[in-house]
């Protein structure tokens, strides 16, 4: 099994690369990542005497980046993808047959997932928020230039558009919920939305949610929920689900200056 393709280890990249201090959860962190071929069977114990810290230390960085406990960050160790993207392209007859390869091969790519966008629904969307004046976009460290890109054209259309990370404080997604018209929220797992559904259920504005998972159980929750479920094959990587979002947030924006 290859670890460094699991998802604690995406999860603890992620949250490296956030860091901007060397402080005792960076040190857990980039420990962690460097004995990530020792999960499951790692101690925090162990953990906790290379980071010069304390398994109670250790436990309180594990809910920092989302499991409840030590054991359950461990044993995430569930391959992300398995698939490859550059397989398919044919390396040996030249760098200049494999880049021909790969174009042709990424506007199939590109052209398969606007045909199965939902125009309709993006159209609903975009008439929606036709008339407001500020939006949110929530997302992560891997969705962040989903959210950029969603800022980038929608400010360029007049809109004021706050970017917030989905882990930030109570307190600033609130403030960031209260100033705006709207909120995009990206999360394709929906595992956010899940452990915060309490929380959104207090604010009377349109939400509406970009994921993969099937989250009709959340339906009142939500003006309107972007599902990428048709995406089976291309959300299989991080370069797929990346053009997935971006040619959502391509669409609405179009969609938007035709009208």
């Amino acid at each position: 099994m290859n670890l460094r393709a699991s998802r604690v280890y995406i999860r603890l990249t992620e949250f490296l690369f956030k860091c901007v201090k060397q402080d005792v959860n960076y040190t857990i962190a980039k420990h962690l990542i460097e004995h990530i071929e020792a999960f499951p069977d790692i101690y925090i114990e162990e953990i906790a005497y290379l980071s010069n810290t304390t398994p109670a230390s250790v436990t309180k960085f594990c809910k920092r980046i989302g499991y409840s406990s030590f054991k359950e960050m461990r044993t995430d160790i569930g391959v992300y993808t398995e698939e490859m993207f550059l397989d398919g392209i044919n390396v040996t007859s030249g760098i200049e047959e494999a880049i021909s390869g790969f174009i042709e091969q990424d506007q199939l790519i590109q052209k398969k997932i606007f045909s199965l966008l939902d125009q309709e629904q993006c159209l609903r969307i975009a008439n929606r928020i036709r008339k407001m004046e500020k939006l949110a976009v929530l997302g992560n460290t891997y969705s962040f230039s989903g959210v950029n890109l969603f800022r980038e054209l929608f400010s360029q259309q007049g809109y004021t558009i706050y970017e917030v990370n989905r882990r930030a404080a109570r307190d600033i997604l609130t403030s960031s919920f209260n100033e705006v018209d709207a909120v995009f929220i990206i999360s394709l797992t929906a595992d956010w939305v899940e452990k915060n559904q309490e929380f959104l259920q207090t604010f009377h504005k349109p939400l509406f949610l970009l994921t993969q998972s099937d989250q009709s159980r959340y339906s009142t929750l939500f003006e309107e929920i972007i599902h990428f479920d048709q995406f089976d094959f291309l959300l299989s990587s991080n370069y797929y689900s990346q053009k997935v979002i971006h040619s959502w947030i391509i669409l609405l924006s179009i969609l938007l200056k035709i009208s």
